[in-house]
């Protein structure tokens, strides 16, 4: 055999092998796509409860009247908006921030870790009082930010964190692209106001439902009253939620306030009805308990949900 024949032929087996490669190594990532696809649909629930709408335009007109800069409403389940105005746009959101904050956290700490209060104890605004030097695990630092909105316990856990405090914020800003949020960017843990701090209504309720998703996090946002102590037992701190809506207004189980004076009074509002959940946000609101009261009758009045089942295959 002559020898540009056999190197043509050599070269010919190489490109076919690489070719039967190729398709292997994509019939096999088409089976593993295939199969990650038919688990999901194994997940999907049997039937679904969906909103319906059984009121009017006019019936609409009757929120013409919050104060509110933006507001929206959202079906947990399915992701249905039953009332948006000016959801999308940006506006400062004061404490309702400790939600990323608290989101981060969870994720690269272990509740137990003690983290150890510094220059954190002369925060600006909401906080709780701690004594410089002062030890508290992640778990209570979270009921603190979560329960009394303390700005104090959202820089200790900031700053104790693996690459410091800019790092932190760095991964609230990951978070929030993870979650496909588009109108929200951070510059602090605390939600002191600056220019730069932004979100919307539409986001916050991503937000506000990604929380939902960790029962502990859920658990300390419908607390009213917990005291915390320190590693030494020596300091307790009481905490006091300060949404007024929260053991008053029925099926009311958080989320989270925000006020400053750039932003308003700001309040993220979740709302359990049987299995279902609503989360409601008002921003820039001149008076937001009364508001979202009215919001949540609104809903309550003008909306009914239907059982629907997927058709069989």
């Amino acid at each position: 055999m002559k020898p540009a024949l056999l190197v043509s032929l050599v070269i010919l087996a190489v490109g076919l092998g690489g070719l039967w490669l190729v398709i292997h190594q994509d019939l096999s990532q088409k089976q593993a796509q295939l199969q990650t696809i038919s688990a999901k649909l194994a997940q999907l629930p049997t039937e679904v409860e969906v909103p319906v709408f059984t009121g009017t335009a006019r019936d609409i007109q009757q929120l013409a009247t919050i104060s509110a800069t933006a507001a929206l409403v959202v079906d947990k389940e399915t992701g249905a908006e039953l009332y948006a105005d000016n959801s999308t746009q940006p506006w400062y959101p004061a404490s309702t921030v400790k939600m990323m904050t608290a989101i981060v956290a969870r994720q690269i700490y272990p509740l137990d870790r003690l983290l150890t209060v510094r220059e954190e104890a002369f925060a600006d605004g909401s906080t709780i009082g701690f004594q410089i030097g002062e030890q508290l695990t992640v778990r209570d630092l979270l009921a603190i930010l979560l329960i009394h909105s303390g700005n104090d316990a959202a820089f200790v856990l900031a700053n104790n964190a693996p690459g410091g405090y800019n790092h932190f914020v760095e991964l609230m800003n990951l978070q929030a692209k993870e979650l496909g949020l588009t109108s929200t960017h951070f510059v602090n843990s605390s939600g002191l106001d600056d220019p730069e701090q932004q979100t919307s209504a539409e986001d916050l309720a991503k937000i506000g439902a990604r929380l939902l998703e960790d029962p502990l996090l859920a658990q300390f946002v419908r607390t009213k009253y917990l005291t915390v102590s320190d590693a030494s037992g020596r300091i307790s701190h009481p905490l006091v939620n300060r949404d007024e809506l929260l053991g008053v207004v029925p099926g009311v189980i958080g989320i989270k306030t925000g006020t400053t004076e750039a932003a308003g009074e700001n309040l993220v509002t979740a709302v359990q009805a049987g299995n279902r959940q609503t989360i409601l946000v008002l921003l820039g609101s001149s008076q937001r308990y009364p508001e979202m009261t009215q919001l949540m009758r609104w809903v309550n009045s003008h909306y009914s949900w239907k059982t629907v089942r997927p058709p069989a295959e």
